[in-house]
């Protein structure tokens, strides 16, 4: 649904899943963004990584996850 919806589409790497796959789409969205919105509960793991990544470049960093937290209650 999303791709079908999209505006542009992109392919970082070919098929096939490798862990050091993540982090090149990770530079990749962070490289090409203003500002990330991160939907992060501050565990590691792939968007840990990516917050992680954006703060070592200096990409200004949005976290929902404490609003979204809240909506739930």
């Amino acid at each position: 649904f999303l791709c079908e919806n999209a505006t542009e589409v992109r392919y970082i790497s070919e098929e096939g899943y490798a862990p050091w796959k993540m982090q090149v789409r990770n530079e990749a969205m962070v490289k090409d963004c203003d500002l990330v919105l991160a939907l992060w509960d501050g565990s590691s793991g792939g968007t840990g990584n990516c917050v992680a990544y954006a703060n070592k470049v200096g990409k200004p960093i949005t976290n929902l996850w404490d609003a979204y937290n809240n909506n739930k209650e």
